[in-house]
């Protein structure tokens, strides 16, 4: 659509193919290697590079294009805690470059000749869509409710909102790894609601009008698909996965938004990280943050509000300076032995010097006293 519309906005680093000349254009490379110092900078520069410098040359003037006969492969998310990290990195970063783009419209149409006023109202109709989706997919669920369950609206409307709650509350309190394991399970839960959603659908086109919400979603959602299938007949069967991305409809346009949302502060790459081998100074610090954080959930455990935990710390103490008060006692011991037994050793070795000293003496002074005969 983009390359239909105007330009492709953004072409990943492993599909794409730069000209040097225009790398190397005014406020391109050199805008694009400034380091990050607001907060904006780091989503904006840091989470979706190759967007960013995307949005720099179509800024100065360049254009994009998409190769409909060129394949690449490249490394996907496979698991849903990969595509969840990926997402998070991915998403922020792609609003933060539309607004930036959106906010120096003028100057891009003016500059671009492949950028049009037209182009960049499409463009604000997007983002705009995106903001709301999250909204819109909560409607399309509350709908149903109301259509299967004979619910009120404002019934089906608390009950729609109710793993969205809990879901906003876990990421707020909760690390990333037991956030993407609450998505993980609500995402199975959101798969049977969007069974519910489809028989109220079925229900809604049989009963009320079209202009539902249920009924314009779900028929402007497969039309749209439907058509780029057609239009696209060697990827025609990939739409047999339809059925499996509509069911995760409500995890990627809630769960993930309230994800990305709130880890906003991580700026880590997310994919395809490695362990970052520690120093010794490291390791250290880590052991004595970990001690810290064991004692501190001690001190909120039931049995140290009654004062047991720290009679069992006393008396660990208590034993650990006995013990160690009797180990040092022996050790004493054992080296003043020793150095009795390095004294007499040495004291007989004196002795046994001194006596034969003594008596090479005694044999020097026998000798001299011993007069040859005749020189008396």
């Amino acid at each position: 659509a983009e390359h239909v519309f105007g330009c492709v906005l953004c072409c990943p680093g492993c599909f794409s193919l730069f000209r040097g000349s225009a790398v190397m254009d005014d406020n391109v490379l050199k805008m694009y290697t400034t380091p990050p110092t607001e907060a904006r900078h780091y989503i904006q520069f840091e989470q979706g590079e190759d967007r960013w410098l995307c949005t720099l040359m179509l800024q100065q003037g360049h254009r994009i294009d998409y190769c409909a006969g060129s394949d690449a492969l490249t490394f996907a998310p496979e698991t849903f805690n990969e595509f969840f990290n990926q997402r998070r990195r991915w998403s922020p970063s792609t609003l933060a470059n539309m607004m930036d783009l959106l906010a120096s419209w003028r100057d891009t149409v003016r500059i671009n000749d492949n950028i049009s006023r037209p182009y960049m109202l499409y463009q604000f109709v997007l983002m705009a869509s995106t903001i709301i989706a999250p909204s819109t997919v909560i409607l399309m669920i509350t709908g149903s409710y109301h259509s299967v369950f004979k619910l009120s609206i404002f019934e089906s409307y608390l009950l729609s909102l109710l793993p969205v709650v809990i879901y906003l509350a876990i990421c707020l309190t909760m690390k990333s790894d037991i956030q993407i394991l609450a998505a993980a399970v609500i995402t199975a839960l959101y798969a049977v609601i969007m069974m519910i959603a489809t028989v109220g659908t079925v229900i809604s086109i049989v009963t009320e009008n079209f202009g539902s919400p249920n009924v314009v979603f779900l028929t402007g959602l497969t039309t749209i698909f439907l058509i780029a299938g057609i239009l696209h007949p060697q990827e025609f069967f990939c739409l047999v996965y339809g059925a499996l991305y509509f069911m995760v409809v409500p995890s990627t346009f809630i769960l993930l938004t309230i994800f990305y949302l709130c880890n906003l502060n991580n700026v880590s790459w997310g994919t395809r990280e490695t362990p970052k081998k520690l120093t010794k100074e490291e390791e250290e610090e880590q052991e004595r943050v970990n001690e810290d954080k064991k004692k501190k959930k001690e001190s909120k455990s039931f049995l140290n509000r009654l004062g047991i935990t720290n009679l069992i710390r006393d008396l660990r103490d208590l034993i650990k300076n006995f013990l160690g008060s009797r180990a040092t006692i022996e050790k004493v011991s054992a080296s003043c032995q020793t150095d009795e037994n390095n004294c007499l050793a040495r004291t007989v070795s004196r002795n046994s010097r001194n006596s034969v000293q003594s008596k090479d003496t005694s044999m020097n002074m026998n000798v001299e006293d011993v007069v040859p005969p005749g020189r008396e």
